[in-house]
């Protein structure tokens, strides 16, 4: 059941392009000019935009191309003292990304100054795509950002804003992988700071103190009652602490996230887990234990987060059975739930490990931010419409050459129930499948 304000924060969110952001600073203009003051603009806000004040030092020049002697490209205009002027677009070599892409930037100058809307653009990696682009779009008054501040990383909001006088102001929310949100005041107080990680329903929450990576360092679970707008046009939600949970989440330390211990809380469930799956016996002949549906949950929707103990394949102490719930993650390592941990009565802060296996699932694995454990975990996505009491399953996409037996037998009984294949057909199959996926193995490893 979606809730009216979720609704209304999902609507709000979801019409947060470049045209209507446009829009919207448009409509706030009269708001931001009675607040610039230029006596206010501090040395900081001045240098928050390299290149306001950028002067051209001329390597080469051709018909309004310059090439500078740090690199950076000027495509513009200049005025007869030399100064920039009119619409220009500015490109060069980010060092700092990983990517090390060109970057570029395209905006009004006047006076050698930028005014009025800015578009920058970065090459940016993430995790679900290779390689994509981070878009901002802002403001700027005399070379300083005044106004409304948008980012996006390919097609997802990544941040939006207000900057006054060149230093951001009032609420602020931040679109984290995986569909949730961070929101907060910008006041941040000894690197730490007061705000809500929403997750995606828009609806769950946990509320409390944060460090300025968005990681959990005192929080309480609550629920999104109702929303207000500010004058800038943000829309702020209303929390209320959610009903019969009292526990507070603590962030989790990086020795305890190694190898010490899974986590430090381990039976103080996840609210979004506890409202939307629960964990009973599976429906799947000799699974186990399995994960269900409490609601009617869309497709898209995220399910559960898949919390482990990193590590690798190959190390020594572990024999096969000790993999029996792990999940890749980056590389060749691992997340792996222990096996003194792989109960509920022992661990149950996520529940991603329980999901089992089909060939024809309803949900896929992926990757999501946790602030609890600050770190992106890996994930179970909706891939279908859920009904309440549903199983939810993923397909585990093992490699023939170290499936488990079940596994074998159980791709076996699915070739033989939804193919033509002959048993002599079905073991030449998986023979192919396997050359296959070895000669991919080869190449990967080069």
């Amino acid at each position: 059941m979606e809730r009216r304000p979720s609704k209304l924060l999902k609507q709000w969110l979801n019409v947060l392009n470049i045209e209507n952001v446009v829009k919207i600073q448009e409509r706030l203009h009269p708001v931001a000019e009675a607040l610039f003051n230029v006596e206010r603009v501090t040395v900081q806000a001045e240098l928050q935009h390299e290149l306001a004040t950028l002067t051209l030092k001329k390597k080469e020049m051709e018909d309004d191309y310059y090439t500078l002697d740090n690199g950076y490209i000027f495509e513009g205009k200049l005025s007869e003292d030399g100064q920039k002027q009119g619409p220009a677009r500015v490109t060069w070599f980010d060092n700092a990304s990983h990517v090390n892409a060109r970057v570029s930037l395209s905006g009004y100058f006047h006076k050698d100054l930028l005014v009025g809307t800015v578009i920058r653009r970065t090459p940016v990696e993430s995790k679900c795509e290779s390689k994509t682009n981070k878009v901002e779009l802002y403001f700027c008054k005399r070379g300083v950002r005044h106004g409304v501040y948008a980012s996006w990383t390919g097609e997802h909001l990544s941040t939006y804003g207000v900057y006054l006088n060149g230093l951001k102001s009032g609420f602020w929310w931040t679109g984290i992988e995986g569909g949730s949100y961070f929101c907060h005041n910008h006041q941040v107080q000894d690197n730490q700071q007061v705000g809500a990680f929403i997750y995606p329903d828009l609806y769950t929450s946990l509320v409390g103190e944060f460090d300025n990576n968005c990681a959990i360092s005192k929080v309480k679970a609550a629920t999104v009652e109702n929303v207000s707008i500010d004058k800038f046009g943000v829309m702020r939600p209303i929390f209320e602490d959610e009903v019969g949970i009292i526990d507070t989440y603590c962030g989790e330390t990086d020795a305890i996230l190694a190898k010490v211990s899974i986590c430090s809380q381990p039976l103080l469930a996840d609210p979004f887990e506890s409202r939307y799956v629960e964990v009973r016996s599976s429906s799947i002949p000799n699974a186990g234990e399995g994960l269900f549906a409490k609601e009617n949950i869309p497709a898209g929707r995220l399910l559960a987060f898949f919390n482990g103990c990193i590590a690798l394949p190959n190390e020594d102490h572990l024999d096969q059975s000790d993999w029996d719930y792990a999940i890749g993650y980056r590389g060749e390592s691992m997340l792996n739930i222990p096996r003194e941990c792989r109960s509920t009565n022992v661990y149950r802060a996520t529940l991603g490990h329980k999901i089992c296996h089909s060939f024809q699932p309803n949900a896929i694995y992926s990757y999501a931010y946790h602030p609890r454990f600050a770190k992106i975990l890996r994930s179970a996505v909706s891939i279908k419409d859920i009904n309440a009491g549903e199983e939810i399953t993923c397909d585990y996409k093992y490699s023939l050459h170290k499936a488990p037996k079940w596994y074998i037998n159980s791709l076996r009984e699915y070739l033989k129930d939804n193919s033509n294949l002959s048993e002599e057909g079905i073991g030449i199959t998986l023979k192919h499948v396997d050359l296959a996926q070895s000669l991919k193995r080869d190449v990967i490893n080069g």
